[in-house]
């Protein structure tokens, strides 16, 4: 079977973790299933390989190319329309006009990879109808999505996709309904199944950041979706836009893949020592956190990156706790990874840098990752003086 591209194993591990993200806010409050990390996601792989296996696939539609995402885009934070976004959504409104025979013989010739090209396209599409109040975007974002077919991907893929179209569609006035029953129409039987049943839902699990892990956030260009993280948020800083500052002084670095997301607890280990009451305080109490996370392949060419970079950002209760985690920060000593810490009135930043998954060796120290000292102090200082 053809390897995945990249965009396809990235897009399929964020499911996997928004997935897994959902699981845990739930199981708060009912027992659930446990979660078989990857499962779906082996099942697709499958059902692609047996596609490929049978022959007859017939020559795929899809445009030639691919995406080239700019470092200022951020996944959906802030999308910039490209040509290949029209080139798709051509494609997406050709789909629409064909009868069903030739959507069937459209759906059959495209592959995985690229089924999940289309979904890449409508996420982006639910943030360009959103902008320019279009519901024609979000037709063509969800008539890409009955191009799927359901056993070729992870389902949980569609859903998270479907969250976004829904939501841009009932903030612009528009009738999810009508939208959402037009492309079930045109899809196969299993993604009609999962576009009906979405709007079957209660509005709890339909609402972005209830259920699905994102939130709408501003930019220069407009709104967009930036990650949610399900913990307390009571912030008085405008921490999403620090969030952002900091993604982008991370985009703008070797690294890739830069995702933000808000509502975000610390991972309080990388601050426990053999006395944790002040680390328990101070996090007990905070208000509010964040966190960047990035990456970069280096030489690999497996698509897995070999270098991982997480940023936390904690709004403390008090100023005082705030410096208390940056002294915690400054006793805790790891000798394998790059940490940096910094503290501006109530916000409190931890950088970590580590090996990824295909390495064994961190390419950054304590005293390389002090190239972004200047820059995250400036944006914390900013955000609190601002």
């Amino acid at each position: 079977m053809k390897k995945m591209t990249t965009l396809t194993l990235t897009l399929i591990c964020l499911a996997t973790l928004t997935a897994l993200v959902v699981f845990a806010q739930s199981k708060r409050k009912k027992k659930q299933e446990p979660v078989v990390i990857g499962a779906e996601a082996k099942e697709a792989a499958e059902a692609e390989a047996r596609r490929q296996a049978a022959g007859n696939t017939g020559k795929s539609p899809m445009p030639a190319g691919e995406y080239k995402f700019s470092r200022e885009e951020l996944g959906l934070i802030n999308p910039k329309p490209n040509e290949f976004d029209a080139a798709l959504a051509d494609l997406s409104r050709r789909y629409a006009q064909s009868d069903a025979p030739e959507r069937a013989r459209w759906r059959r010739s495209i592959s995985m990879d690229e089924f999940y090209t289309l979904l890449e396209f409508a996420k982006r599409v639910a943030v360009f109808g959103l902008r320019e109040r279009s519901a024609a975007r979000l037709a063509d974002g969800l008539s890409a999505v009955a191009m799927v077919e359901q056993e070729r991907v992870d389902y949980r893929d569609i859903l998270v996709t479907l969250s976004l179209l829904h939501h841009s569609a009932a903030r612009i006035g528009e009738s999810p309904g009508k939208l959402f029953a037009d492309a079930a129409a045109l899809a196969e039987p299993g993604t009609a199944k999962l576009i009906r049943d979405f709007l079957k839902r209660p509005a709890k699990e339909k609402d972005l950041r209830a259920s699905w892990g994102y939130d709408e956030v501003e930019t220069e260009g407009g709104g967009g979706f930036i990650g949610w993280g399900f913990e307390k948020y009571e912030p008085t800083y405008d921490l999403k836009k620090v969030a952002v500052d900091v993604a982008r002084l991370v985009a703008n670095d070797k690294y890739e893949n830069v995702s933000a997301s808000v509502a975000d607890e610390m991972a309080r280990h990388w601050l426990e020592t053999d006395d944790n009451a002040a680390l328990d305080r101070a996090l007990r109490s905070a208000r509010a956190g964040a966190t960047v996370h990035a990456s970069h392949r280096g030489g690999a060419q497996t698509g897995m990156p070999t270098q991982v970079l997480m940023v936390f950002l904690v709004e403390a209760s008090s100023e005082a706790d705030a410096r208390a985690l940056l002294e915690i920060a400054g006793r805790k000593k790891s000798p394998d990874d790059g940490v940096l810490a910094l503290a501006e009135g109530r916000l409190f930043c931890l950088l970590v840098a580590r090996a990824g998954f295909m390495s064994s060796k961190n390419e950054e120290t304590n005293e390389s990752v002090r190239r972004f000292s200047a820059g995250l102090a400036e944006i914390l200082h900013r955000h609190v003086k601002g």
